[in-house]
């Protein structure tokens, strides 16, 4: 839970930084998104939350997105009839580069991203099973990429978008986003 404040505060504060330095227009929009995360590997589906600024054409069609994410996905594990609940976390950033199919921002987009990850997992071990037998915690960092496609509706000072990343990672960590939020236009 303190994961989840810590990430919506830093949220909040990234939007007011961003408001701060819209005259510049060096920040076009900033968004919140939701959604749900599909990890590799056995895992339930969880729930992911983003948080994305919009820096505006780079080149061509392409637009650029630097970006935080949490998600969250959990399953329960069972070796010889004893069960352990276990939970997945992905804290990171990163940029996505996103190519419209019109000359404006608007309608379809696809695109992909990189991105840093600090991971942590938990599993169940297998060695002398008991009731009180040890779960695993592994803390990691890795680095993504994602192909992504989405949709993108404007409004006079919001936009509405969908989105669907796959994020590949090395070690098994890979998993599917698909979430929905809202962009400020500043």
């Amino acid at each position: 839970m303190k994961k989840i404040s810590f990430t919506l505060s830093f949220c909040i504060i990234l939007m007011m930084t961003n408001t701060l330095f819209s005259q510049s227009k060096l920040v076009k929009s900033v968004g919140l998104g939701g959604g749900v995360c599909l990890p590799q590997g056995g895992w339930d589906p969880g729930f992911t939350i983003l948080a994305q600024a919009d820096f505006g054409e780079v080149l061509d069609y392409l637009f650029l997105f630097p970006y935080l994410n949490y998600a969250q996905a959990q399953k329960t594990e069972t070796i010889e009839n004893i069960s352990k609940d276990l939970s997945i976390q992905y804290f990171g950033g990163g940029a996505k580069l996103v190519g419209y199919l019109n000359s404006k921002p608007r309608g379809f987009y696809f695109g992909g991203s990189l991105s840093y990850y600090y991971i942590n997992s938990e599993s169940f071990n297998p060695e002398h099973v008991s009731e009180h037998s040890e779960i695993d915690k592994t803390k990691t960092t890795k680095v993504g990429f994602a192909g992504l496609a989405g949709y993108l509706f404007t409004l006079k000072s919001l936009s509405l978008f969908i989105e669907a990343d796959y994020m590949l990672m090395q070690g098994g960590y890979n998993n599917l986003l698909v979430f929905a939020g809202l962009n400020y236009n500043l």
